[in-house]
């Protein structure tokens, strides 16, 4: 008797068809609820595909969990968690609620404040300082977050999200940028934005197995590279880090969370980090099995069976798929540290290859070691 997994996205992100790949790893059967456009559509991992419509998403999702019957849902958007948790008669927590929530329980947060008028955004400069960190709640992958360096700047990005653009939404749909966008356009959520005080260091996060308020396992890195410092990492480094350890578990244990989720977190100039934000579904990381399996660990935590998987590799820096290679088709860090390419999964590695831009499919085909590893027979069958 198998572990029964439904994946649930409204995105066309690569990871989720990795995630797929992980849980299949531990002998789950694996079912997926997605966009016909969406990479985890084209992962030879699911057993069964669920037609994500984002006109009638909570139906969708209703639709998929009556003819799957999973054991588990795991959300790996933030859309998807949102529509899993209003399934289970719950609202999904707003950053300040969560910070809030964070600070009550000892995790070390920056100060942040409700922003709700122009006054209050004031207020936060004077209180907070500059620069200031300006977050949205309803977004991700970085683009609902501007580091504000001027008081302008600061007023700018208020007003920007304040005012959210359903007609630059329904066109990024349009352009194939993803079907979350035309969810977003169609039923605009009420704009809850927030400062937070700016800690200059880098970015670290964590990768979380939760299982009624207990961590059963748990990744922790430092991001080396990104695009931008408020986009997803391309290249991380695990460390053992008992601070990120602490606040995770308090964290988990204080919100009585189930799944996997995500943390992000500063380290500063004195190397202590500061807790940020949750990510209340998977995140990019959660796939790789390191010194833990965090598929597993969830599985076996919530009484179902499964194998844990070995280590894919013993290094600890990390070059995600395709992240990495789309930031820098030449980076010395695709062949530096273990390049994360899902090679299993022949149609998801294609497709992310078809779907970059030109410069990073010319430097592909141009050089004679390919850009993105020395594997490459895949893209010749």
């Amino acid at each position: 008797m198998s572990a029964h997994v439904l994946l649930v996205t409204t995105t066309s992100w690569p990871f989720p068809a990795q995630l797929a790949a992980a849980f299949a790893g531990t002998g789950a059967q694996v079912e997926a609820l997605c966009p016909p456009s969406a990479m985890l559509a084209l992962s030879c991992h699911p057993v069964r595909l669920h037609r994500y419509n984002p006109m009638t998403a909570m139906d969708s999702l209703a639709r998929a969990t009556a003819a799957a019957r999973p054991d588990m849902i795991i959300p790996c958007d933030d859309q998807a968690a949102k529509m899993v948790t209003r399934t289970r008669g719950r609202t999904a927590i707003g950053r300040m609620e969560f910070l809030d929530a964070a600070a009550g329980c000892g995790a070390p947060v920056p100060a942040s404040l409700a922003l709700e008028n122009e006054g209050q955004l004031e207020d936060a400069m004077h209180r907070l300082g500059l620069p200031l960190v300006i977050k949205s709640d309803h977004s991700w992958g970085g683009e609902g977050v501007v580091i504000a360096v001027t008081r302008d700047e600061a007023r700018t990005a208020f007003h920007r999200m304040s005012n959210p653009s359903r007609l630059r939404d329904m066109a990024r749909a349009l352009r194939g940028r993803g079907t979350h966008f035309l969810t977003r356009a169609l039923a605009p959520a009420g704009a809850r934005i927030s400062a937070q005080a700016f800690v200059e260091g880098v970015p670290a996060t964590s990768s979380i197995a939760c299982w009624q308020g207990e961590v059963v396992g748990a990744h922790h890195f430092d991001v080396v590279l990104s695009s931008t410092p408020t986009s997803p990492a391309s290249v991380i480094a695990a460390v053992p880090c008992p601070q990120m350890a602490a606040s995770a578990k308090a964290v988990v244990r204080a919100l009585n969370l189930s799944g996997l989720i995500g943390l992000d977190y500063i380290r500063d100039t004195r190397g202590q980090v500061h807790l940020l934000e949750m990510n209340a579904r998977a995140t990019p990381t959660a796939h790789l099995a390191l010194d833990e399996d965090l598929p597993a660990s969830l599985l076996k935590a919530a009484g179902l069976p499964a194998r844990t998987r070995p280590p894919v590799t013993d290094a600890s820096e990390i070059a995600l798929f395709p992240r990495e290679w789309l930031r820098d088709p030449a980076s010395p860090w695709l062949a530096r540290a273990f390049h994360d390419v899902p090679w299993d999964d022949p149609k998801v590695v294609r497709a992310c290859v078809r779907n970059a831009p030109a410069a990073a499919q010319a430097m592909l085909e141009s050089t004679q070691e390919p850009a993105l590893t020395s594997k490459s027979p895949v893209f010749g069958t």
